[in-house]
């Protein structure tokens, strides 16, 4: 099935901005962690970015803001707007759900991969 996409413009600039500004604090987290010779555990703190990094990078990809789409709205760059179609919005809504197990399935498991390494 085609995506039906929620955002556009600016809005995926900025998620595009969230994903890779979440991806380098995840990484200055754990550098500080190996050069300050920290407890492992610190590298757990990484979650969080992690999480911001997928919720950015799956948006951009899926051209789905979760927001938007549990509001029924869209942002396409000519401000928000409702969405209409009952089917776009569900299809709307069912990306978004994608969106926010991808994003947790995919920080979960860097995280792990960078505690247990």
């Amino acid at each position: 099935m085609e995506r039906v996409a929620n955002i556009g413009g600016k809005a995926l600039r900025r998620r595009l901005l969230i994903g890779i500004a979440g991806a380098v604090v995840a990484l200055a987290v754990v550098w500080a962690q190996s050069v300050l010779d920290l407890p492992k555990a610190v590298r757990l703190i990484a979650f969080a970015p992690l999480l911001a990094a997928a919720y950015g990078l799956l948006q951009v990809r899926e051209r789905t803001c979760v927001r938007l789409a549990a509001r029924g709205q869209r942002d396409m760059g000519r401000g928000v707007e409702e969405i209409e179609d009952a089917v776009e919005r569900y299809r709307v809504r069912r990306q978004a759900a994608v969106v926010h197990a991808s994003a947790l399935i995919s920080a979960a498991a860097v995280t792990a991969v960078l505690y247990v390494i």
